[in-house]
């Protein structure tokens, strides 16, 4: 294991198709039993009355905003709650305050801003969740190598589910899927029956892994089994969406998509799905615009047919530095602009990050294959390397 972390930040960007499970085996199976914790609904209200009877309790507002910021993903309202309790607690303990410190590049992760993210992560290396952070701000602005040397700090650390699951996430980012297969097999193999919602996240990256290389029947099992040891688990829904856009069913795609927006009331969701339904587009794109800031504004911007109002969003996001995701909506902006030469630059750019999804190559094969650019060989190649 250590020796294929150590490759992770040399290997040079590729795609490697996984194996499918071993015939007997059962890699969604979640072998621990249901465990009755205390609801997060519960945790907060007890922590609240805390603050409550008394308002200068810094590290009770801290732990709250922490709370907030784990419900969020629920409901995304409470990440400004989660800023607001983060920043109490500093204005009454400014220094060697880090939970509320991590708290707040939580926040600043959840938003967007994964640079502000960064800065704050930066002056906690000793904590894991902002190391954690940071990983996963790196992986959003495409630099792959920065955020392997944070996962691998994470895991010299500690050789954990958690640990392991960051690594993956990073590996997949950078293109090495055969990498990530091995780290989430491990990662399971060290599951804890407390530790549920990181096995329900390990399944929902596996199975997002499995869909893209045409492993439908294995990722299917393995969103189901991420759903049934987490019911409200967006990450999982978000990725049978994906994985029903893939099959061609718009219709189940929406469905599950629904069923995630029902669990947040997410503003990207509700984007998803107003992408895949014309007629309550209009409500859906009007609910969301008060939500998104920034960068995450560019695909209303798609949706509401202002390319050039999302170009600008999106270039000013890269020089900060950009993911793959980027620059697959920089080339949606440039076909809406009626730029194919442009649009297909982009898509290179997106391609050339090592993330490879059949859902970004379709499009970008189909663009070069009109225009009768060379680039549709190579990307013919990558999409049947997936199959």
């Amino acid at each position: 294991m250590k020796r294929l972390f150590c490759l992770l930040g040399l290997l040079p960007l590729g795609c490697s198709k996984p194996t499918a499970p071993v015939a007997g085996s059962t890699p969604a199976q979640y072998e621990h039993q249901e465990e009755h914790g205390t609801k997060i609904a519960d945790q907060i209200q007890e922590m609240e009355a805390r603050v409550r009877g008394n308002p200068v309790d810094w590290v009770s507002l801290a732990l709250l905003s922490k709370l907030y910021l784990e419900k969020g993903e629920e409901s995304p309202a409470d990440y400004g709650k989660a800023e607001e309790a983060a920043l109490l607690s500093l204005s009454i303990r400014p220094s060697r305050n880090a939970e509320a410190m991590v708290s707040m590049a939580g926040v600043r992760y959840q938003q967007g801003d994964y640079s502000g993210a960064l800065k704050l992560c930066q002056q906690f290396p000793n904590s894991p969740e902002a190391v954690r952070l940071a990983a996963l701000a790196l992986t959003a602005q495409g630099k792959i190598h920065e955020a392997a040397e944070w996962s691998a700090a994470a895991l010299k650390r500690q050789n954990d589910t958690h640990s392991l699951t960051l690594a993956a996430q990073v590996s997949v980012a950078g293109g090495r899927d055969d990498i990530a297969e091995k780290l989430l097999g491990a990662a399971r193999q060290l599951e804890q029956p407390k530790d549920r919602a990181v096995s329900a996240e390990l399944r929902s990256l596996w199975g997002d892994l499995l869909r893209r290389h045409g492993k439908i029947r294995e990722a299917r099992e393995m969103l189901e089994s991420s759903l049934a040891i987490q019911q409200r688990n967006i990450p999982a829904l978000r990725a049978l969406a994906r994985l029903e856009l893939d099959q061609g069913d718009q219709a189940a795609a929406l469905a599950a998509y629904r069923q995630a927006e029902a669990l947040s009331h997410g503003p990207r969701l509700m984007l998803d799905m107003a992408a895949l339904d014309a007629q309550q587009a209009p409500a859906l794109i009007k609910k969301a615009d008060p939500l998104l800031k920034g960068a995450q504004r560019a695909p209303l911007l798609l949706l509401q047919k202002k390319p050039a109002e999302a170009l600008k969003v999106l270039q000013k996001e890269e020089k900060a530095g950009a993911g793959w995701r980027n620059y697959e909506l920089q080339a949606q902006a440039y076909q809406q602009l009626n730029q194919p030469a442009k649009a297909l630059d982009a898509y290179q750019k997106s391609l050339a990050q090592g993330f490879l999804d059949p859902l970004v190559l379709k499009p970008a094969l189909q663009l070069a294959r009109e225009q009768k650019d060379r680039r549709a060989a190579d990307w013919e190649l990558k999409l049947k390397s997936l199959q």
